[in-house]
């Protein structure tokens, strides 16, 4: 049998494990998105005839502009000192050159099975949301016993935070990381509600909406929630609105107030509501709080600061910010991004750890202006071809997505890390593919 009768069936194995292996394995994440690259290759040049024929009706462009700040980041290690950081910051960001790659050579497998693939990642962020739960439901004697039998497959438990006061511990990965996957997983299912037709998936689909929900306000990834509240506020009105129009047969004018009126009043109850009884939320908030005020009066030296989240996010921001001051254009580049960073960081009184907390900031420390204008050049033009080619729903899902890492880049430095420089890519490239199927194209 011809080996291009396999690429088809591997390559629909490798999306499905892609997606899976997101909110659970760094590992099998690394291997899917490798061999998804080199099947696209192979699919491209084995059947170059129909790819053409394929691509000349699919505009690839905001995908392959995803790419921009990935070769930005490769032209700074002209001017980087240290090769060895070099080598690593690019190996550690190659999902944002490798995904759109993927995507675009293998979009039409993305079009047969973009309900099954969300679907997956959805039921494995909710396998990761009930370990979380599970985990901080257990007396925490036994959690950190089972994080340490397992300590091959769960994360190290961190012995000096309170989890109430900290976040609650995640076996899979980063607790920030997860906040992120369980906004993406929340967002999508609103976007997929439409299109679920049986009983069993609507089950399904509230369970999850459930168990995610409780688990995005007891995780205590506050970036997350902040981002989550005001792009789930955004796409809810489009919903909504659109539904109780078909349904009511009233003015658009009259729809929209009456559905922003409704969904304001739920969202402002909903964090209320959520501080005064849901008590990690309170434990949370209430530590922001101290560690505010121990920062405002001074006073926090005489405590144990180093875990001081506020406090550490404010020094970052401070010291980012004094790194790109000296190399305002151009930046320093990646390769001496953390070695520049942290001097600046010994010459502070203070003893903490080098900290990114602003996705902005660190583009313009390393690769400069010109760098972080071509990074949100490539998000407007994603957002504008998006909003030429989708229905009005999927438009709207695309840019509360957009909306949510828009926000969250201001509280956190996410692409320095693998599963976001997988994730942030994946989802953009993929919600614009979705404008050609039936559903999502005007």
């Amino acid at each position: 049998m011809p080996i291009k009768n396999y690429i088809q069936p591997l390559s629909h194995f490798f999306w499905y494990c892609l997606w899976l292996s997101l909110p659970l394995s760094k590992a099998f994440l690394s291997v899917s998105v490798t061999a998804l690259v080199i099947l696209g290759l192979l699919h491209l040049v084995l059947e170059r005839s129909t790819s053409t024929n394929s691509f000349s009706r699919f505009d690839f462009r905001p995908i392959v502009y995803l790419s921009v700040l990935y070769l930005v980041y490769v032209t700074s290690c002209l001017y980087s000192d240290n090769t060895q950081e070099s080598i690593k910051w690019l190996s550690r960001s190659s999902g944002l050159l490798l995904v759109p790659l993927a995507v675009v050579w293998q979009y039409r497998l993305l079009l047969q099975h973009y309900k099954s693939y969300l679907g997956a990642f959805i039921g494995a962020t909710l396998v990761a949301s009930l370990a979380t739960l599970l985990l901080y439901v257990l007396p925490e004697n036994i959690t950190i016993t089972i994080s340490e039998q397992l300590s091959g497959i769960f994360l190290p438990y961190n012995l000096n935070n309170n989890r109430m006061s900290f976040g609650l511990y995640s076996p899979f990965l980063d607790r920030l990381q997860l906040g992120n996957l369980v906004s993406l997983s929340l967002l999508s299912l609103v976007w997929l509600w439409n299109n679920l037709h049986t009983k069993s998936e609507k089950t399904a689909a509230w369970v999850a909406l459930l168990v995610l929900g409780i688990t995005q306000l007891l995780l205590g990834a506050r970036a997350a929630q902040l981002s989550l509240f005001f792009s789930m506020s955004g796409l809810l009105l489009v919903v909504l609105a659109q539904k109780i129009y078909h349904r009511q047969r009233w003015s658009k004018q009259n729809t929209i107030l009456i559905t922003a009126l409704g969904l304001g009043v739920v969202m402002v109850l909903l964090p209320y509501l959520s501080y005064r009884y849901i008590t990690p939320f309170q434990y949370r908030y209430h530590q922001l709080q101290w560690e505010m005020e121990q920062v405002w009066n001074n006073d926090f030296q005489q405590s144990d600061y180093q875990h001081f989240t506020s406090l550490r996010r404010l020094v970052s921001w401070q010291h980012t910010w004094t790194l790109t001051k000296q190399h305002l254009i151009v930046g320093v580049g990646v390769g001496d991004y953390y070695d520049e960073l942290q001097k600046i960081y010994d010459n502070d009184s203070l003893d903490l750890p080098i900290n990114s907390h602003s996705q902005y900031l660190q583009i313009w420390a390393a690769v400069g202006l010109v760098g972080l204008i071509a990074f949100l050049w490539s998000l407007a033009y994603w957002w504008w071809a998006l909003q030429q080619k989708a229905k009005l729903r999927l438009a709207a899902f695309g840019s509360a997505v957009l909306l949510y890492y828009l926000i969250a880049f201001v509280f956190d430095a996410f692409l320095l890390r693998q599963i976001e420089n997988t994730v942030f890519p994946l989802f953009l490239a993929s919600i614009y593919v979705f404008c050609y199927l039936p559903i999502g194209r005007k």
